[in-house]
């Protein structure tokens, strides 16, 4: 637990390069989805969003400013 269980992926809208970081909330559902800018996603983030969603049924966005 406490452990990232997805591979680094750099998305190329990400100024800040960081990796996007997936972390399971539960040993059986759930995780939080850090380093995707919900606002600007390109390919690589909705197929993040997608294999994050099939492995932990809900996922978490947290610090997303939406207009």
């Amino acid at each position: 637990m406490g452990h990232l269980d997805s591979t680094p992926k750099l998305a190329a809208w990400d100024q800040a390069r960081e990796p996007v970081r997936i972390r399971p909330l539960g040993p059986s559902i759930g995780a939080e989805v850090r380093g995707l800018d919900l606002a600007h996603l390109d390919e690589t983030g909705v197929a993040t969003i997608r294999d994050a969603l099939a492995r932990h049924a809900v996922l978490t966005f947290p610090y997303q400013t939406l207009t």
